[in-house]
């Protein structure tokens, strides 16, 4: 879990291969060494975030969680290749609530839509001069993918018609564009 601009993000994806899933995610929060259970709450945009002292933790998944003896629980099914995100970000609970420097740039740069199509390699193009621009390091395209996907669950990859070639090595993302300048 590296740190950023005060914050500390770890993502995991969970990706069927084949088949369908049954998955139960069970988190459980303690802080200062155990000894302190985080009070919950969930925000309007449907993340769910703990206050334990001066630590905030807030968990981002498209995945339906519920409160089960003190701990967070999503039980769900995944089909082949489906993934789900989840992504779980620390910060002072004394700082208002960040929002993460993915969802930052996704507002800034992107408009969303379930017809809308951007080529991979254009968007984390974009994303490393947007990062660049504002005084951040540029990311690898893998850490890229997966906060992409953790930031906006609704994201998905497309495949034009795999006929020719260059269409095989095209890669897409569905469900957001760059916004023209």
């Amino acid at each position: 879990m590296g740190r950023r601009e005060g914050c500390a993000d770890l993502v995991r994806i969970i990706r069927s291969q084949r088949g369908r899933v049954a998955v139960r995610m069970e988190l459980v929060i303690r802080c200062e060494y155990g000894s302190i259970i985080p009070w919950v709450r969930r925000l309007d945009d449907g993340r769910l975030t703990t206050v334990a002292g001066p630590d905030r933790l807030t968990l981002s998944t498209p995945a339906a969680v519920d409160g089960e003896n003190l701990r967070t629980i999503a039980e769900f099914e995944t089909s082949a290749g489906e993934e789900i995100p989840f992504s779980l970000t620390w910060s002072p609970s004394y700082q208002a609530l960040q929002m993460s420097v993915m969802r930052a740039y996704l507002a800034e740069r992107c408009e969303f839509g379930p017809a809308h199509l951007v080529e991979k390699d254009v968007l984390h193009a974009d994303h490393s001069a947007w990062r660049a621009a504002v005084g951040l390091h540029p990311v690898d395209k893998v850490w890229f993918g997966r906060h992409l996907r953790a930031a906006y669950p609704k994201v998905g990859h497309y495949r034009p018609d795999r006929r020719s070639y260059e269409a095989h090595r095209r890669q897409l993302y569905r469900g957001l564009r760059l916004l023209t300048p």
